[in-house]
């Protein structure tokens, strides 16, 4: 069970990662079932979040789109459990009678009050569930002899053009690997630096592309990061960054529990008249680094016109 358990999670994540996005803004945004689930505020850090709560025995589903990519966190329901880590289980699909069971463990939140108790719920284990060619119904149920209750928070991909006011997210042409990395709940995408400088993003001119990036820090690191980071504009270097920055107290990767993130540190690359292509390399070589691109928002209408 154990192993089909996690081919299943494999291949979700798989088909969610080798899905094209649009090169666009992008924000996920909270949606409600077409029925079932209860309405629960889960206080995060110092934040409301809206999940719905499932019993054991009870079910709930979600009307999905075409192409309508979604991101789901799931918690351990713990009110009642003084357990140190809880072993969770439900089951996912777009049929009702072809769901599959996903289990999942996490440990006790002490950043997630609900009705004024603390760690009421676990650390949020998350899905990435590709969008489909047509239209479907997603089914969440837990078996009657559920071990806990389950939150579950879904969230859709929707256009949104407003970072810090002025910036929107783009997407790179081209990468080796993509890497979750979520913020007090906000999930976003960020894509790691290889050493084939395989991760390179297209953009029209004249703008300033804004560049936000990261370390995927292990336990052996400490205190201030640096590292150079090289930018190639259509093949030639056009300058080398110097990155300086810290461990993040409030981002997880998603993907990489053995690794934390570092905060983002932003570099602004001159973009000249016409179209060019950038790609990116890590001189040193000493850090695993993730990056995340951004455009003014004045300046999309030029690459939606590409």
């Amino acid at each position: 069970m154990k192993s089909r358990t996690a081919r299943l999670v494999a291949y979700i994540l798989l088909v969610a990662l080798l899905t094209p996005l649009a090169l666009q803004a992008s924000d996920w945004a909270t949606i409600k079932p077409k029925q079932g689930g209860k309405k629960t505020t889960l206080l995060i850090y110092g934040k409301r979040r809206t999940y719905y709560r499932l019993a054991p025995g009870e079910s709930m589903e979600y009307q999905l789109s075409k192409n309508d990519p979604v991101r789901i966190f799931t918690r351990a329901d713990l009110r009642g459990s003084k357990a140190k880590e809880a072993i969770y289980s439900f089951r996912l699909g777009f049929d009702r009678s072809k769901t599959r069971l996903m289990a999942r463990a996490s440990t006790p939140d002490e950043n997630v009050t609900i009705r004024g108790k603390e760690a009421a719920a676990t650390e949020s284990r998350i899905i990435e569930v590709g969008s489909q060619t047509t239209p479907k119904t997603l089914v969440l149920k837990l078996g009657s002899k559920a071990a806990h209750p389950v939150f579950f928070r879904v969230q859709r991909e929707r256009p949104e053009p407003d970072i810090d006011g002025h910036y929107v997210a783009i997407t790179p042409v081209g990468y080796t690997k993509a890497v979750g990395l979520s913020v007090r709940e906000n999930l976003t995408t960020y894509y790691q630096v290889d050493e084939e400088k395989r991760l390179t993003v297209e953009v029209n001119g004249p703008t300033t592309m804004k560049i936000l990036a990261r370390v995927m820090m292990d336990d052996s690191m400490r205190g201030t990061i640096k590292f150079p980071l090289a930018v190639y504009e259509d093949g030639t270097l056009k300058n080398t960054y110097r990155i300086s920055t810290t461990a993040s107290d409030v981002s997880i990767l998603v993907d990489r529990p053995d690794r934390r993130p570092t905060r983002g540190d932003d570099i602004y690359v001159d973009v000249p008249e016409g179209r060019h292509r950038y790609s990116f390399e890590l001189p040193e070589n000493q850090y695993d680094a993730i990056l995340r691109f951004f455009l003014p928002e004045k300046d999309l209408a030029r690459e939606a016109g590409k």
